[in-house]
């Protein structure tokens, strides 16, 4: 919608998400994710303190506090704090692997690299529990039913699943640029069905309640 209305308005404005749930790894993700916050990190503050320049220990100094202040970017408490360097800890270690095992055709880092987005997605799910709990208890009591289970688990109902794997399957036609290819090829009359089924079709889907802005935290 930002991108439309400012092309009405005659800006160009970037893409600020090119399909991050299907990077390979977590520094991948960050170039896909957020695009405009992450490069402006990148370009400002990382760089300025010295980037990948200089020891180890300081290289991996930089990441966590470029994180941390991007976790802080996002609102004024401290689960957004450790969002940020959650994601800082887990680049760090990410980096730390491909030094400890700098031959990507050994066994274990092509392993990993098989398993990157599944990796990349459970640490990034992990770090969004922080991101969305409102202090740390609730952070607890989530992560705890996730990898432990527990009397507070909600089993969904099966028709969830079918739309999960409907969103996916629609995603990955969208990354693969299906769906563009497609709709390009269509006369404008059969693109304005589309549209507007699918208009209605998101309008079926969307909740029923109001949920409060994530940024109006500050």
């Amino acid at each position: 919608m930002a991108i439309a209305t400012g092309g009405l308005l005659g800006y160009r404005l970037p893409e600020n998400f090119l399909f991050p749930y299907f990077a390979f790894n977590l520094s991948d993700f960050w170039r896909r994710w957020h695009v405009t916050l992450s490069t402006w990190v990148r370009d400002y503050l990382f760089y300025s303190i010295g980037g990948s320049r200089g020891s180890e220990p300081r290289v991996y100094f930089n990441i966590l506090f470029s994180f941390t202040i991007i976790g802080l970017w996002h609102g004024a408490a401290w689960t957004f704090v450790a969002f940020g360097a959650l994601h800082g800890l887990f680049l760090s270690a990410e980096r730390l692997w491909a030094r400890l095992l700098p031959d990507e055709r050994c066994l274990p880092r092509r392993a990993v690299h098989c398993l990157g987005p599944l990796i990349m997605n459970l640490c990034h799910m992990v770090a969004m529990v922080f991101f969305r709990s409102r202090d740390f208890a609730s952070v607890g009591s989530y992560l705890g039913t996730m990898f432990l289970g527990g009397g507070g688990v909600r089993r969904l109902d099966p028709a969830w699943w079918w739309a999960v794997a409907g969103f996916t399957l629609a995603h990955f036609a969208m990354y693969r640029g299906f769906l563009r290819q497609r709709a390009r090829a269509l006369p404008d009359w059969a693109f304005s069905i589309v549209l507007g089924v699918s208009f209605g079709l998101a309008l079926a889907f969307s909740a029923r309640e109001v949920a409060p802005f994530v940024y109006f935290q500050f």
